[in-house]
């Protein structure tokens, strides 16, 4: 697969780090993001700022059956956004489970693109499934 978050990207706690975002990211998260899930992840990001080790719980759509999450994988700092990843058609019955852990904030770094969609960069880590009732 092509499409990688950056190994290099600002890590989840340092938005600064390396100039994904610009500054103003604290204080204007929408400008940096879309969807539903935008202000969840503002408070996240803004919880987490300047604490490496704080804990997050990261969300991930992946295929029945999976249930690790590797270093480089695709993830996700809420879990509405994840569960729109795991549709699979317009029966609910196909959508692809959604897992879940929590890792400290120094392992996640930006994909670029928003601040809804980060990268894992830690140890390969076995998730759990999130029950869908808990929607």
């Amino acid at each position: 697969m092509t499409h990688q978050p950056f190994s290099d990207g600002d890590r989840l706690w340092n938005l600064s780090e390396n100039g994904t975002f610009p500054p103003d990211v604290y204080e204007h998260p929408e400008w940096y993001s879309y969807g539903d899930a935008a202000d969840q992840c503002a408070a996240i990001i803004r919880a987490v700022r300047g604490k490496p080790q704080a804990l997050v719980p990261i969300y991930r759509a992946v295929p029945a059956g999976i249930t690790t999450i590797n270093t480089g994988d695709w993830i996700l700092i809420a879990e509405a956004p994840a569960r729109v990843h795991a549709m699979q058609s317009e029966n609910p019955a196909h959508d692809w489970p959604v897992i879940t852990a929590v890792v400290w904030a120094d392992l996640v770094r930006s994909g670029g693109n928003d601040i809804i969609e980060w990268g894992y960069f830690g140890p390969t880590i076995t998730a759990t499934v999130v029950d869908r009732t808990s929607d």
